[in-house]
């Protein structure tokens, strides 16, 4: 068996393919297959430079799950044995973390507990969120009381909301508020409120909604693209805000209708830093289906960069006003906006005067003629703006230029 291995491995390039022959062997062959996934890690990294520098044109095709799969066929306590070995390794640590968190074995969950209080703490909080084990949430709540690491906190965060136990609600409560007095690393603890809304709003616990109404008033810093701090804060307050849309309580409305749209606000509806915590305001609000959110979703529906996600959320309300905005932009996006024809015509580019003398003057025959060499060409479909959904034929996208602007939200629409 030993030579079989031997020989394999001398005689097969492909670290994958050299992993499942070795798998076929039985358990004796763990180690060389875990040895195999680190190859192909590494292989995968010098192609990626490669292809970087443009020294080739693809990169290889590499997934630990592949390895990992390989290694769920075979005995569960010499397959963690190994891998933990490896894991409490320098030199092997790396590749042995990408398997345990691909492989999903409770097995590992009282091993990466232990190594909580350990020199890879924080390879065993990814390992355990990975896994979702609820044995794993009073060590992750007590580290996260204790530990002045940002970057755990962050992660601990993440862990509890990938299990999802109850139990951890205060303590991500605690973390999103204790969070918030400003400090001179203040651009990494926005970080850590987003961890923490995003696992409050993935356990959904009905007690986080106050402080997440909380956290949405809080003083944004100068909204500059230049500023770090400022796009922290924007990825933390749209993931607070999807929060709330995922708990779905009533009480969040008033908060959710000031994201979206206030007289006076401080800064355009446009803005791009929050963009998206407007966009997901107004998914909340159609979801609720609150009355009192028609108005400011038909004003911010005038918006270009918010036009799709206001007439998403009026479709839901039963009002003559929004139906009426619904309507209208239903009737933009049935046609091009250039020629005017309908979506299953505009499919179909128009046949040339060259194209008709080649069918003899025959409708269907020169039809036939434009689609097929349409599709040859790429002329033949329609192109599609990703904002608001209006549409225009390729053909007439062509015979402007290589783009055109959509009427609604002056967006470049490409062939």
């Amino acid at each position: 068996m030993g030579l079989r291995r031997l020989w394999i491995s001398a005689t097969t390039a492909d670290p994958l393919e050299r992993a499942t022959k070795l798998a076929d062997l039985g358990d004796g062959s763990i180690a060389a297959i875990i040895h195999a996934a680190g190859v192909a890690s590494n292989n995968n990294i010098v192609a990626m430079g490669q292809a970087a520098r443009r020294e080739r044109a693809t990169t290889p095709r590499f997934d630990y799950g592949d390895f990992a799969n390989l290694l769920a066929k075979l005995d569960r306590q010499r397959v963690m044995s190994e891998l933990l070995k490896q894991f409490r390794s320098e030199k092997t640590h790396l590749n042995a973390l990408n398997l345990l968190v691909r492989l999903n074995e409770p097995l590992c969950v009282d091993p990466m507990i232990d190594d909580l209080g350990g020199r890879w703490r924080g390879s065993a909080i990814s390992v355990l969120g990975a896994v979702a084990d609820r044995r794993a949430v009073d060590p992750l709540i007590r580290l996260l009381g204790s530990t002045d690491r940002v970057y755990e906190r962050e992660d601990i965060c993440k862990a509890l909301g990938a299990i999802g136990d109850r139990r951890a609600v205060p303590a991500l409560i605690d973390a999103l508020q204790r969070s918030h007095e400003p400090r001179r690393d203040d651009q990494l603890l926005w970080t850590i409120r987003q961890a923490a809304a995003e696992a409050l709003g993935k356990i959904g616990d009905r007690a986080a909604v106050a402080p997440l109404i909380e956290a949405c008033h809080w003083p944004e810093p100068p909204l500059d693209q230049r500023n770090a701090g400022a796009s922290e804060f924007a990825r933390f307050h749209a993931a607070a805000i999807r929060a709330l849309e995922r708990l779905g309580d009533p009480a969040a409305v008033p908060v959710l209708i000031d994201t979206l749209w206030r007289e006076g606000q401080k800064y355009p509806i446009g803005e791009p830093l929050l963009r998206d915590s407007r966009r997901c305001a107004a998914a909340a609000l159609g979801k609720l289906g609150d009355t009192s959110a028609i108005e400011p979703l038909l004003k911010a529906a005038a918006n270009r960069f918010m036009h799709k996600q206001t007439i998403d959320a009026l479709a839901q309300f039963d009002d003559s006003r929004a139906r009426e905005t619904v309507a209208a932009a239903a009737r933009d996006r049935e046609t091009c906006f250039i020629c005017g024809r309908s979506g299953g015509k505009a499919l179909l580019p128009r046949a040339s005067a060259d194209q008709k003398q080649r069918a003899g003057g025959d409708a269907v025959v020169a039809s036939m003629l434009a689609f097929v060499e349409g599709i040859e060409s790429g002329t033949a479909g329609t192109s599609t703006c990703i904002n608001c959904g209006r549409w225009a034929c390729t053909a007439c996208i062509d015979s402007n230029a290589t783009f055109v602007d959509c009427p609604s939200c002056d967006l470049p629409i490409r062939r």
